[in-house]
């Protein structure tokens, strides 16, 4: 499954657990990414209207005008302010939804000391801690759905493996019990959430894989 499958799948997700059917097939999406073009994910904007924003988009208030926020590979030398993390908070609390790969864990989640390419000044919207991010797990690592009903992986073979990049992952730790498991991954012999997904109590909903998927 590469970006674009779980981009698309997360879209489709969100929607799912926000009531809102339509926006699976037409959804305004506010693509962030500091090393990637919204205009290169061919098939999403095939689907929805992709638009690129950057941080300083969004503490201008742009994502009042989206129905979902991508985030895909973050740049650490391009922060987040206090001004971004309420943005996205006030956003999720709308009742909106994100979508978010590999580094953008640590925008969502505390990282670890160490954790490689990790976001500075993380939001910390849900609790836990991201560590690691480049490992030597391998590549075509094999991910196991534990929850095939999950749109997420809804159709997936079991396990199924992302082939390049799985080598590049966090491990998260310590999530609330607002994060639904959709399917797992073993490192170094523990078991960490590879596919998940939460419904924040204020509103809105998050999906995540740990994994570099661009």
């Amino acid at each position: 499954m590469n970006a674009r499958n779980f981009i698309r799948r997360g879209i489709t997700a969100l929607a799912m657990v926000l009531g809102a059917a339509s926006q699976a097939q037409a959804a305004n999406v506010a693509f962030w990414s500091d090393y990637y073009s919204a205009a290169s994910f061919t098939a999403l904007n095939a689907t929805h209207t992709v638009t690129q924003v950057t941080v300083a988009n969004i503490d201008a208030g742009a994502l009042s005008a989206y129905d979902v926020l991508v985030l895909g590979h973050l740049n650490p030398s391009i922060p987040p302010t206090a001004t971004t993390c309420s943005q996205i908070q006030s956003f999720l609390a709308a009742g909106k939804g994100v979508v978010s790969e590999w580094n953008g864990a640590t925008l969502l989640i505390q990282p670890a000391a160490g954790a490689y390419h990790a976001v500075t000044n993380p939001c910390n919207l849900f609790a836990g801690t991201a560590a690691g991010g480049f490992n030597s797990f391998g590549i075509d690592l094999p991910l196991t759905i534990t929850a095939p009903a999950s749109p997420l992986v809804a159709g997936l073979s079991n396990p199924f493996a992302m082939a390049g990049g799985s080598e590049f992952v966090y491990q998260l730790t310590g999530l609330g019990p607002e994060w639904s498991v959709a399917a797992t991954y073993t490192g170094g012999g523990a078991v960490f959430p590879a596919v998940l997904s939460a419904v924040r109590s204020g509103g809105g909903c998050v999906a995540l894989s740990p994994f570099d998927f661009f």
